[in-house]
């Protein structure tokens, strides 16, 4: 690829046209076979810059993400990240704290803007996010480099691997920050990157490459000495779990353990900064929040005292052989718990109107935008009358939220409306 004009265009069909408002506009360009033969006026300038490209509209407008992890798109001087896949499709990602990518949105006619990436991780058939590019003929320009990326293995593979075993390259994402001690998850499980320096350009949830020599420290499985480099892609997301299913195989991964009480809080009479926190659960399970990461009151009290109820999202860890919890931020820390409700992670249920006696169907009306009403009867605490379209799967989202699914798609908003739609 050569810097220079282009049509990007996404598996859809649908190509970027121009910056309107909170929008980039959809357009369709005709193709003839694997030619383009009409861009339809979706022609991008990028530019190619040190550490990625410029994105620029046919009107010379130059686009950037709406700053941080947020939805949206503005115009604004700015270098996206690029990747490709391997069938040498293109994304468009932000960079630092703009954890998003440039995708298009199916239930929004199509358009296109920056979304999280948890966003679309969660339902990448809604959001497509990798474009096929068209050079327009008679343009020319320097090369686009996309950062090359070493070669990693599974953090499994990681575990895998004796304890020496040096260059070992893993991908992952952030689920604690301890000084130089930096911990990854992936899919397959979790690891303690022993930093071989201080650094300050890593947070919690970031995606890290990290390269290491296996070691093991107390029973911490670290890839000691390592180097890192920033990356994207990866999105931070804690299982809910139990301290009596929590096993050696959740070391260094994210977990949310729901309602705990405060059996001790221990600062060794005032002279640790922070303290070791213990819980109990209902089963009469314990564990302790090491070093947890609270903020003191104004009185120079602990903000947690023995009794209180909390919810703690934490990576595990382990001491000689004892599994332990680590947060980075108080944040992680929801005192007084989560409320206990009716819906349990799995059920199925029927959502419905009782004033109208319609329930909400995963199908959309004749506008082919909303989602349609079905009637159902409603006899005491019974519904009856609905099809398989109106049953929904509850999903807990770990952080005291639920969402609706229906065959692998979640019931959400619009971005500029109050409707629902499927994405």
């Amino acid at each position: 690829m050569t810097s220079g004009k282009y049509v990007m265009i996404t598996s859809t069909g649908y190509a970027p046209g121009v910056l309107d408002g909170g929008w980039i506009t959809a357009v369709q360009p005709t193709m003839s076979g694997d030619q383009l033969t009409d861009p339809a006026g979706a022609v991008w300038d990028i530019t190619v810059t040190e550490g990625g490209v410029k994105l620029t509209d046919s009107n010379g407008v130059t686009v950037s993400p709406k700053n941080g992890n947020t939805n949206g798109i503005q115009s604004g001087d700015y270098v996206w990240a690029v990747s490709v896949n391997e069938n040498g499709e293109f994304s468009f990602l932000g960079q630092g704290e703009d954890t998003v990518t440039l995708a298009s949105n199916k239930n929004s006619q199509n358009k296109f803007r920056g979304y999280r990436n948890a966003t679309i991780s969660g339902n990448p058939n809604g959001y497509p996010y990798e474009f096929t590019l068209y050079k327009v003929e008679g343009e020319t320009g320097g090369e686009v480099t996309p950062p090359d990326e070493p070669e990693t293995i599974t953090i499994a593979e990681a575990l895998a691997a004796a304890d020496g075993t040096a260059d070992l390259t893993v991908k992952g994402v952030v689920t604690l920050l301890d000084g130089q001690n930096v911990y990854l998850q992936d899919s397959t499980g979790g690891i303690c990157a022993r930093m071989s320096a201080k650094f300050s350009d890593i947070s919690l949830g970031d995606t890290v490459i990290a390269t290491g020599t296996r070691g093991t420290y107390n029973g911490l499985p670290q890839l000691n000495n390592s180097t890192y480099e920033k990356s994207s892609g990866m999105t931070l997301k804690a299982k809910t779990t139990t301290i009596g299913a929590l096993t050696t195989a959740d070391i260094g991964t994210y977990v949310t353990i729901r309602n705990l009480t405060v059996t001790e809080v221990y600062d060794n009479n005032g002279t640790f900064s922070s303290p070791n926190i213990t819980f109990r659960d209902d089963a009469g399970d314990t564990i302790q929040l090491y070093k947890a990461v609270v903020t003191k009151n104004d009185d120079g009290s602990w903000p947690v005292a023995v009794g209180d109820v909390v919810t703690v999202t934490a990576a595990v860890s382990v001491y000689n052989g004892t599994l332990q919890l680590r947060n980075t931020t108080f944040e992680e820390l929801q005192l007084g718990g989560t409320p206990e409700g009716p819906l349990v992670d799995g059920n199925q249920v029927v959502i419905y109107n009782p004033a109208h006696n319609k329930a909400l169907s995963s199908t959309y009306g004749n506008d082919s935008y909303y989602n349609s009403g079905v009637d159902v009867t409603v006899t005491g605490d019974q519904v009856s009358g609905f099809t398989k379209a109106e049953v929904w799967t509850v999903i807990d989202n770990g952080d005291g939220t639920w969402s609706f699914s229906y065959d692998g798609q979640k019931l959400g908003m619009g971005d500029d409306f109050a409707s629902m739609s499927l994405g």
